[in-house]
């Protein structure tokens, strides 16, 4: 009796840890910022097909706008090292004080700042044009770098796709775009907080 409780418990356990496993290879979070490098690097990402798809997009959109896709890690990086940038959440401003980047202003753009034929139009509650390029620091040489919430928008180009191609227009060199915005930068678990600069309370 005992001998067929144990061999029992020993199926049982080999039948839970198997499980485990898959569910723990079913659960692997795969970052957006991490596949877009992946295949920058001219890399085949070991992720689901949607998820390449998606990062391809991105890319695309970043290359026929002429600003560039910044990972996490070289942001953190840069701040890390103290890089001279400016750094804007183009969020509703209620959802960018629920949580941001650590000295990164706000400047709310309308993601339906472009027409139907494409073209853009400006439609900001936020304010004119030249208080969007004064939030970004004015200087149209410093390394500017925009995001917004990473929720959704991604074949209708989000607020940040928006704002990518306003400071292009406007003159801005240095364009990044975060790649995956805030929702990525939570998921590397870097800092966050919810004390915005003076210019943004």
């Amino acid at each position: 009796m005992k001998k067929t409780l144990l061999t029992a418990l020993a199926f049982s356990l080999l039948a839970l840890s198997g499980c485990g496993d898959k569910k723990q290879e079913h659960s692997k979070a795969y970052k957006i910022d991490e596949v877009i490098t992946q295949i920058q690097k001219g890399e085949k990402p070991n992720a689901p097909q949607t998820l390449i798809d998606d990062a391809q997009v991105m890319i695309d959109r970043a290359e026929s706008g002429g600003y560039e896709l910044i990972t996490c890690a070289e942001l953190k990086k840069m701040i890390d090292e103290k890089t001279p940038l400016s750094l804007l959440n183009v969020s509703p401003k209620g959802e960018y004080l629920l949580g941001l980047i650590p000295m990164a202003k706000n400047f709310e753009i309308d993601t339906s700042s472009k027409s139907a034929n494409g073209s853009l139009e400006w439609n900001s509650k936020a304010g004119s044009q030249e208080k969007f390029a004064k939030k970004m620091g004015g200087d149209r040489e410093r390394i500017v770098v925009i995001y917004d919430g990473g929720n959704g928008g991604l074949y209708m180009g989000g607020r940040a796709d928006t704002a990518c191609l306003w400071a292009k227009k406007l003159g801005f060199k240095k364009v990044y775009k975060l790649a995956g915005g805030f929702k990525s930068w939570k998921e590397h678990n870097y800092p966050i907080t919810q004390e915005a600069p003076s210019c943004c309370k």
